[in-house]
């Protein structure tokens, strides 16, 4: 719901709000850092000043509230994610664990997990480079529409863990 509010917002032009949106959904799912090119690329400064600000007073607030002990243990787990295998995730990378590598729920097509990570990069940045260049010379009436869906299914898939369930946001 705030990532169709930051949608909506943006197609009305009110860029502040839409960056305000964006940052807070971001603090929570940093894969939506994708939008910064966009913003850069469409020149909407104000959108990403709102939304490094939002981003900074959500963690300030955290910071105060939980302690930074609290959020150093967040970043820890974050760390310690192993199953990119699972089914649920529509990412690039989840899609090459499973087809490259031994997992407890599928049989890969050829085991090759040392290709796994630079396959994942060079193809999760040719899906960036793409996304930005289809936007930067995207100038129709539903220019925003089509931006707003493209870097949203490319956070998806160039995210480590791209859950289906995301679509909700």
């Amino acid at each position: 719901y705030p990532l169709t509010l930051a949608w909506v917002q943006a197609r009305k032009g009110a860029w502040r709000q839409s960056g305000a949106l964006l940052g807070l959904v971001c603090s929570i799912k940093p894969f939506l850092f994708i939008f910064v090119p966009y913003f850069i690329l469409r020149r909407q400064y104000a959108a990403l000043v709102n939304f490094f600000l939002t981003i900074g007073v959500v963690y300030l607030g955290g910071f105060m509230v939980f302690g930074i002990q609290v959020h150093l243990q967040w970043i820890e787990k974050l760390g310690s994610i192993n199953w990119y295998w699972s089914n649920l995730n529509a990412s690039i990378l989840g899609f090459l664990s499973r087809s490259f590598s031994q997992t407890p729920m599928f049989i890969p097509l050829i085991d090759l997990p040392e290709i796994i990570t630079p396959l994942w990069i060079i193809l999760g940045g040719a899906i960036t480079v793409l996304t930005c260049w289809i936007i930067y010379f995207d100038k129709t009436d539903h220019a925003v529409d089509r931006s707003f869906l493209l870097l949203f299914l490319a956070a998806l898939l160039i995210s480590p863990l791209g859950w289906q369930y995301y679509t909700f946001f």
